[in-house]
């Protein structure tokens, strides 16, 4: 429906010189008249038309128009259209009544009142502009709300799809932490013997080998080793979201001390806790493993004669920021993301023994409790690790992780 069309008004009157007086006095651009002498053509007009106001003669032949008016009121199309009737009968109360009855809103006498003939029409003309409005309005309302209806459905079978894809996906980590776990304690045993086998080499034969037979069990024993190592990170890594641990208040400065004690730093390095680490409600497990890995990293690759390690701790109304910083060789920019990706690591492992495990723990640890972990750092002056921790009860809701572990041939080469 355009609400801009024009408004249609039906007269009704058996003497055509009375409807060309109306329409001398409606005529108008915004409205559309149309004349018929007898209520017969009024009714099938009626049927065709939405008309907003029908002004009827009360005398004419065949049918009057008390009979033409209650016909309207018995059909649910012309019931409610406002009816107004012009006559030139006695004004007595009894016919005014019988028009009330007849379904009339308004009552004129001839001869017609041009401007009081036009005020009433314009009544009616602005309820029905308003009726027009609402009924558009219903429209529209009734467009959107079976859109928002549609879309409803539409995100509802995305909701049951993407429902499907989490069981599927959590079927498949289990399945992996499952095969990660069994691989883990089938080659961790080889891996022992093939060690212990070399010990007893290196013993037995100790003198009798040649530097190259020696230096090619030394080899032997440290790729054994490394193997063992990254056997045991990627079975830690694939515990990260299952670890059943009991949430108690632990003090940081005595953990952190323990964590240090246990590394055993070279004595040409300093590891200090700068300030005081607040107490914080968590597992102990992911907690030392976020410091642990931190530390000794900063420890196995510092490079100064006199290296010095700061673990201290900012917080705002929201989170703990934690930082681990060193004077170590540092880290190039282009390194800082793929520093945290798994079996990524900046040095050789003939040079330095490192799975490229230890900060892809760090990460899934601290995203699991809803925290991030950064690192700042200028080569050649040294590096910061932070790391942040929710304050309050969110610590208490750690954050589902979905990652995957997946290793490629490309990443296993150290770049």
């Amino acid at each position: 429906m355009v609400v801009h069309d024009k408004i249609k008004i039906l007269l009704v009157d058996d003497n055509r010189n009375n409807l060309i007086a109306l329409e001398s006095i409606l005529e108008s651009e915004e409205i559309l008249l149309y004349s018929v002498t007898s209520g017969s053509q009024a009714l099938e007009l009626i049927l065709e038309h939405d008309f907003a106001l029908v002004l009827l003669d009360v005398q004419m032949p065949y049918m009057d128009g008390f009979e033409t008016a209650e016909l309207m009121r018995g059909s649910e199309r012309s019931k409610h259209i406002p009816l107004i009737f012009i006559t030139a009968i006695s004004k007595e109360q009894k016919y005014v009544f019988k028009g009330y009855e007849a379904g009339a809103v308004d009552y004129l006498f001839k001869p017609i009142e041009p401007e009081i003939l036009k005020s009433k029409v314009d009544v009616f003309l602005d309820l029905y502009r308003q009726r027009r409005i609402i009924r558009q309005q219903s429209i529209d309302l009734a467009q959107k709300i079976n859109e928002l209806n549609n879309a409803l459905n539409e995100l509802q079978k995305k909701e049951i799809l993407l429902k499907e894809k989490s069981n599927d996906l959590e079927k498949s980590n289990k399945e992996l932490r499952d095969f990660a776990f069994i691989v883990s304690h089938d080659l961790k045993a080889p891996l022992r013997g093939i060690n212990s086998l070399v010990g007893w080499i290196v013993n037995e034969y100790r003198g009798k080998l040649d530097e190259q037979g020696e230096e090619y069990l030394s080899l032997l024993q440290n790729r054994a080793n490394r193997m063992y190592n990254l056997i045991e990170g990627v079975l830690q890594y694939s515990r990260v979201d299952h670890i059943e641990d009991i949430k108690i208040e632990i003090d940081l400065n005595i953990l952190v001390s323990e964590i240090i004690d246990l590394l055993s730093p070279p004595s040409h390095i300093d590891v200090e806790i700068v300030g005081k680490l607040p107490s914080i409600v968590t597992e102990r497990t992911r907690i030392t493993q976020i410091f642990q890995n931190l530390i000794s990293n900063a420890i196995k690759y510092m490079d100064k004669p006199h290296g010095k390690i700061s673990i201290s701790c900012t917080e705002n109304s929201e989170f703990r920021e934690f930082h681990i910083s060193d004077n170590g060789p540092g880290i190039d920019k282009k390194y800082f993301d793929k520093i945290f990706q798994i079996f990524q690591t900046l040095t050789s492992a003939d040079k330095l023994e490192n799975t490229g495990i230890g900060l892809t723990i760090v990460k899934k640890i601290v995203e699991y409790y809803g925290g991030q972990v950064r690192v700042s750092s200028i080569v050649g002056q040294g590096s910061t690790f932070t790391f942040t921790l929710p304050k309050g009860n969110n610590v208490f809701k750690p954050h589902k992780s979905t990652d995957v572990l997946v290793a490629t041939a490309e990443q296993n080469e150290r770049w």
